[in-house]
């Protein structure tokens, strides 16, 4: 039971086992004329439901936590690397496979073709020199590039995704 006294009014706000709350009021008044202090009672039923007990789902990152006996913020930043290189490895094979494409697009707009069947044209110079010709231009350095920025890349996003979940309690998006 909880008494609150604010000005003329005094609260009594009860908490039953139930989801109902019941609140008595007590106006109290001064009255000019006689003196006296006159107190009215009223009764207020409040029906309130009680919060729903949702099953949360727990995250990976918990779940990883618990299966390792390792502490949170430990396990948080472990998943984001991991996550981070695997979008790293991803991207950089993604990139690797799509290099066809990209000589062609190059030669497309490039002043190389031109006229009717520009893109007739392209595909030819890229493969001019034998089908695996786009990926002689690729070396070390474009690897380690790419792997760079497919990896910060992820790992921006999950960092700015757990952050504004946090701060709009919400849970952050689901890495599968």
């Amino acid at each position: 039971k909880i008494n609150v006294r604010l000005l003329s009014h005094s609260f009594s706000i009860s908490y039953a086992t139930q989801p109902i709350i019941v609140m008595t009021i007590l106006h109290h008044t001064n009255s000019a004329t006689d003196g006296y202090n006159v107190a009215s009672h009223n009764r207020l039923v409040v029906d309130k439901q009680p919060p729903l007990q949702t099953k949360v789902q727990r995250r990976d990152t918990d779940l990883m936590a618990d299966q390792l006996d390792v502490p949170y913020f430990i396990a948080e930043p472990a998943l984001l690397g991991y996550r981070s290189v695997g979008l790293g490895i991803f991207g950089t094979g993604a990139r690797f496979l799509g290099m066809p494409l990209e000589k062609i697009a190059l030669f497309v707009n490039s002043s190389q073709v031109t006229g009717k069947g520009q893109f007739r044209q392209a595909i030819r110079l890229a493969f001019a020199e034998g089908a695996l010709a786009p990926y002689r231009v690729i070396g070390k350095a474009s690897l380690i590039a790419w792997f760079l920025q497919y990896s910060v890349m992820g790992a921006a996003f999950q960092t700015f995704d757990h952050a504004l979940s946090r701060m709009f309690n919400v849970k952050p998006v689901y890495y599968g």
